[in-house]
């Protein structure tokens, strides 16, 4: 049975995916990347570390999503922070962070406040 986050989420590398990607870095590395709020590492319900694809351009994690983890990091679960980056805001004209991130390569100040007042938002 497929979860209801993967309609949500989308498609995920797996650690070894993400080692190819990002030039054969060892699993360390990656998990490094995560500890580091570089890269967004989702755990599956049996245990497994997947990477939603949409993080990555070329062979890289697209530009300012570190910005917007290290905001929100530890103040919600990652499933739903990867949920959330995929949403449509109001704010960003019905574009979600990620195709703002996308689009413009970076953080800007009105995708940080978005991250800034989310993270307060979770923290309560």
């Amino acid at each position: 049975m497929r979860s209801p986050w993967s309609e949500i989420v989308g498609s995920v590398f797996t650690t070894d995916q993400v080692r190819s990607l990002l030039g054969s870095t060892s699993r360390q590395a990656v998990h490094d990347r995560v500890l580091r709020h570089t890269l967004l590492c989702l755990k599956t319900r049996d245990g497994h570390r997947v990477y939603p694809t949409y993080q990555f351009v070329s062979r890289d994690v697209v530009g300012g999503l570190s910005d917007v983890l290290t905001r929100v990091a530890g103040t919600i679960d990652d499933w739903t922070l990867a949920s959330w980056l995929r949403t449509p805001q109001v704010t960003l004209g019905g574009a979600s962070i990620i195709d703002e991130l996308l689009r413009q390569g970076r953080a800007d100040d009105t995708i940080l406040q978005l991250a800034d007042v989310a993270a307060k938002h979770w923290s309560r």
